[in-house]
């Protein structure tokens, strides 16, 4: 009786049909235990909390400050979701605990669809993170209780990584028997990841970053390598903080070290039209290089093919991941 089906629907997408089988007699035995003869929406609705998050804990002690941390990091994810608009609304925000969590935050989305936006994975990786960043805010600390929410965010994180990954190996033709190298800051881990969707060697990795100034980068004079020494190179984020003539040894080492025939992908920040994500694009650049624009392509287009570079292409990669920056890419190959 008064049972909705259709928010039961919206509520168990997803669910298996023995995740549906469980979710009935789970409701059964609700009803049975309140001396009811039929099942109603209440013992439906209690039935999924259970079959998603487990059997309620009413037994288990709580101190105050926990129940206050629960509440403020299931509220961070329920504002990030309810102040985007391609987030699902947020549908059941409880500090109830339950199977290994303090409480949980659960989302109606508004449409059943088999494919997810860029936009939708976007939003949904905000409010997976909402919870911690709400516990940072209030008390200036995290606990374990994101545990879960990061392994979400990573999975997130992954689905919109991938296809920009592919993207870079067909571009560079990263794979079996090539040398690759990654010159960046802090991108060796994305490095990684290419090489071994490409079944490639793991790539050698140059990091620029002063480890003592995390925001400040060092270009050497001569990168330790031999001439002609890689197939495929990638460099990342970092071209827009030198000087022209930094830019110059830059490029004449890339040329050096690149074998003939290799190729290489110089990507960068694009430029924003929104106030707001610009004043984010420019802390994210860090301090010292916030008031740096964009060179012009076609120069830094020019200067590479100084040295020997050829059939350069200007590429739009696309945003990805967070923040929603777009980023510009500059394809070279090598005489």
């Amino acid at each position: 009786e008064d049972v909705n089906m259709e928010a039961i629907a919206k509520q168990t997408a997803g669910f298996s049909g023995a995740d549906l089988m469980n979710l009935v007699n789970e409701s059964a035995i609700l009803a049975a235990r309140r001396d009811k003869k039929v099942i109603t929406y209440q013992e439906m609705a209690e039935s999924i909390d259970r079959v998603i998050a487990g059997p309620e804990k009413k037994n288990k002690v709580i101190s105050e400050r926990e129940k206050e941390m629960v509440a403020y990091h299931e509220a961070g994810h329920a504002l990030i979701a309810h102040l985007l608009p391609h987030a699902d609304p947020p549908y059941k925000v409880t500090i109830v605990a339950r199977g290994q969590t303090g409480g949980h935050t659960r989302f109606l989305p508004e449409e059943e669809s088999n494919l997810i936006t860029q936009n939708q994975l976007q939003a949904r990786l905000a409010s997976a993170l909402g919870g911690r960043v709400a516990e940072e805010l209030m008390f200036y600390e995290v606990t374990t209780g994101a545990g879960n929410d990061l392994e979400q965010a990573t999975s997130i994180a992954k689905a919109m990584l991938i296809p920009r990954a592919d993207e870079i190996i067909r571009l560079l033709g990263i794979g079996p028997g090539k040398s690759y190298l990654d010159i960046g800051c802090g991108t060796a881990a994305y490095a990684r990841l290419l090489s071994t969707r490409a079944n490639a060697s793991p790539p050698v990795t140059v990091d620029l970053s002063r480890k003592s100034l995390p925001n400040m980068i060092a270009w050497p004079e001569k990168l330790p390598f031999t001439a002609d020494s890689f197939d495929c190179v990638t460099a990342l984020h970092f071209v827009r903080r030198f000087e022209d003539d930094v830019v110059e040894a830059f490029a004449s080492e890339l040329a050096r070290i690149l074998a003939p025939g290799g190729a290489a992908l110089v990507v960068e920040f694009g430029p924003v039209k929104s106030r707001k994500l610009n004043l984010l694009h420019k802390h994210l650049l860090s301090v010292g290089c916030s008031e740096v624009e964009l060179r012009g392509w076609g120069r830094l287009g020019a200067l590479f093919a100084e040295k020997g570079f050829v059939s350069i292409e200007l590429l739009e990669l696309g945003p990805y991941v967070l923040p929603p920056i777009p980023r510009t890419a500059m394809l070279m190959k090598k005489r």
